[in-house]
């Protein structure tokens, strides 16, 4: 039976606001890679003409050296994703050396579909089983088809994208009617629409960077024999491991030192730990775990994900923690 490992995204939406506001101001480390993505016709590959039936006639299609993209908006939203893939694909790739697991051929033209509209993503991702209203991207062992939406048009964001609609509008009428005071007026508008088009772009580009190489590492990880498509996979294993590689992991010999810091606050947050406490040469705090999932439910429960009384943010992040522990 073929499974399908979702992305996290869903969950922190629905954090409160100020879990938001440090989320969107967080300054992620990014590293620069020259992976340079070339179209090509769907006639050169085998996976081009299948993403091209899947996904439609308006999709165009990228090749880069490891995956092959079908995808519905301009390459300069693409663009910023395809090293994030190939960096996650290298990163991916030195762990399962690190791990005495490197394939004997380096995979290529690893499918994947990138949707910019909702109502396409949702038509897709309901084919496949899952809830377009959960998630913003998932991996499906069955088809190897990774598939994401362009979080910025996630109905999430659409009472911000509201917004912004609502005070273009007023721009457009104040500036035809004029006035004594438009000027000023004019200036703090147009002030205020830059700061909100800043903070959904900000929040969309970190989802999407999460998202997409969560949802990658679970496609080269099984590509690379780390997790088997024939076997039953510890699902805690399975979304801990994606977790990991949800930052750059840029240690030459695989090693995971990359620390998720959003997946630690989210774990300090479930034990109750103040923000800003490290302990440091003090006596441990008394940790609530009443929150997290007793380790041998995690460790031996196959549906601990789908049945877990604790929140799905919180199972992720005990997950990433065991994973990066081990």
């Amino acid at each position: 039976m073929s499974q399908s490992w979702h992305s996290w995204c869903h969950c922190p939406m629905r954090s409160n606001c100020s879990r938001l506001t440090t989320f969107t101001t967080t300054v992620f480390l990014l590293f620069s890679l020259t992976a340079d993505a070339q179209e090509t016709k769907e006639t050169e590959s085998p996976t081009a003409a299948e993403l091209r039936a899947i996904a439609g006639d308006e999709f165009q299609i990228r090749k880069t050296e490891h995956f092959i993209i079908a995808h519905n908006c301009s390459y300069d939203v693409l663009r910023p994703y395809v090293g994030r893939l190939e960096g996650t694909y290298d990163a991916v790739l030195r762990f399962a050396s690190s791990l005495g697991m490197t394939p004997s051929e380096s995979p290529v033209d690893l499918p994947i579909i990138f949707y910019d509209d909702f109502d396409g993503f949702a038509a897709y991702a309901r084919q496949m089983g899952m809830n377009p209203d959960d998630v913003a991207g998932f991996y499906h062992t069955g088809s190897k088809i990774a598939a994401f939406l362009n979080t910025a048009n996630a109905p999430n964001l659409r009472p911000i994208n509201d917004e912004i609609a609502r005070a273009e509008r007023s721009l457009r009428n104040m500036t035809q009617r004029g006035g004594a005071t438009t000027g000023r007026r004019v200036g703090s508008l147009q002030a205020n629409i830059s700061d909100w088009r800043w903070q959904r772009d900000r929040i969309a580009e970190q989802y999407n960077r999460f998202v997409l190489q969560h949802e990658a590492a679970h496609q080269v990880l099984f590509v690379a024999g780390v997790h088997a498509r024939s076997a039953t996979n510890p699902q805690w294993l399975i979304e801990g491991l994606a977790s990991q590689f949800e930052v750059p992991q840029t240690q030459p010999h695989g090693k995971l030192t990359g620390i998720n810091h959003e997946r630690l606050g989210d774990l300090r947050d479930a034990l109750g730990i103040p923000p800003g406490r490290t302990g440091a040469g003090k006596i441990p705090p008394p940790f609530n775990t009443e929150k997290l999932l007793p380790l041998p439910i995690l460790i031996s429960d196959r549906d601990s994900f789908v049945r877990a009384s604790i929140d799905l943010t919180t199972l992720y992040a005990q997950s990433w923690a065991l994973a990066l522990y081990l």
